[in-house]
């Protein structure tokens, strides 16, 4: 299995972008997305995201730890060659 990691630092208290990215909403406001539509809250909601070309990337939220600002969700379909994928996000302060 191929695992990829990537840090990037953001110039905004933890707190605050943490909000943000455990929403699960309003990606398309810190990536590359054209736009998103999510489908229920919390673990178990999903998420599809529209690329700038309208190819379609589904996900659905699969874990929350909003103690450690810590998520996980997986990509079930979408434009890339690859099969299930799980990402998962930590925020440090």
């Amino acid at each position: 299995m191929i695992q990829i990691a990537v840090t990037k630092q953001v110039d905004s208290p933890a707190d605050k972008v943490w909000e943000k990215v455990a929403s699960f909403s309003g990606i398309e406001d810190y990536s590359p997305i054209a736009r998103s539509v999510v489908k229920g809250n919390g673990v178990g909601a999903k998420r599809t995201c529209y690329m700038p070309d309208d190819a379609e990337i589904h996900e659905a939220l699969s874990m929350v730890d909003h103690d450690n600002m810590h998520l996980e969700y997986e990509m079930f379909s979408g434009p890339f060659q690859l099969r299930i994928t799980r990402e998962k996000l930590r925020l440090s302060r």
